[in-house]
């Protein structure tokens, strides 16, 4: 079973690779004008190309899920140790990848407001910092919330991804561990969530496009982890769609500081 395990991993990090690279390119022609184009046949093409890079992040869902899955059963049935632990990490890497993908990729026929649910942000605020909590890491997580309850209305699925970049970010960019801080406070009618960490921090001359996507701000230097540089850009759309904010402090080598601000509701607001 450990084989095919390996196997599958290996096959299901190749599929996704390619993914990440064609939508690499995408949004790379895009940013040099390409969606300038005004032509029915470009838009078109933009179009499809949208589709098929959200059916094939969907295509993707399932092997990851039972890869899971299957080192899960694994390791219960022969204890946990470092291989497994490893691949349900990066299986988890791979899956909040795959959900970056599908908000790039996203297409016009999503949710509609009119269909938003009433989304109480404590209680999902919690499930996402508990599947960071899961997960091996050297971190701790310190969640506050000063309020029972945040309703907001709006894509459950879609709110889930922002907050989960945002802590991301903050775990990546502290890699000797440390405290990861996650609030919650309602202040009239606004819910504002902060994320700070006591990582390497963004240098003051970068984060101007912080936002900016693909844009990674310590690309080609010693504090180079990784990623594709969507998650903030896909935060930040994400959190506007819903009629909010997104804005940020950071010291280079203290740390950074980002809030997500969003309007509340009554619970029995239609």
């Amino acid at each position: 079973m450990s084989n095919d395990l390996t196997e599958a991993t290996v096959h299901v990090g190749a599929r996704l690779g390619a993914l990440v690279a064609r939508l690499s390119s995408t949004l790379a022609s895009r940013a040099l004008g390409m969606h300038g184009f005004v032509t029915s046949r470009a838009r078109g093409l933009h179009h499809a190309v949208d589709v098929a890079l959200a059916a094939a992040a969907h295509e993707l869902r399932t092997p990851l899920a039972v890869v899971r899955a299957e080192a899960q059963l694994l390791a219960r049935e022969t204890g946990a140790n470092a291989r497994l632990t490893n691949i349900t990490r990066q299986v988890d890497r791979l899956t909040h990848l795959v959900e970056q993908l599908l908000e790039a990729a996203r297409v016009p026929f999503g949710p509609a407001p009119s269909a938003w649910e009433l989304v109480d942000l404590r209680q999902l605020l919690r499930a996402v910092v508990r599947r960071f909590e899961r997960s091996p890491r050297r971190h701790v997580f310190r969640m506050s919330a000063g309020c029972a309850a945040a309703w907001i209305r709006g894509d459950p699925q879609r709110i889930a991804l922002a907050l989960a970049n945002v802590i991301d970010n903050a775990v990546r960019f502290s890699p000797k561990g440390g405290v990861v801080d996650v609030a919650l406070r309602v202040s009239g009618r606004e819910a504002r969530v902060s994320v700070r960490d006591q990582g390497i921090g963004i240098p003051l001359r970068r984060q101007g496009r912080v936002f900016e996507p693909l844009y990674r701000p310590h690309a080609g230097t010693d504090h180079d982890h990784g990623g594709i540089g969507l998650g903030l850009a896909l935060t930040r759309r994400i959190v506007t769609d819903h009629g909010g904010a997104v804005s940020f402090t950071s010291t280079a080598g203290r740390g950074s500081t980002f809030a997500l601000s969003l309007p509340v509701v009554d619970r029995g607001a239609p």
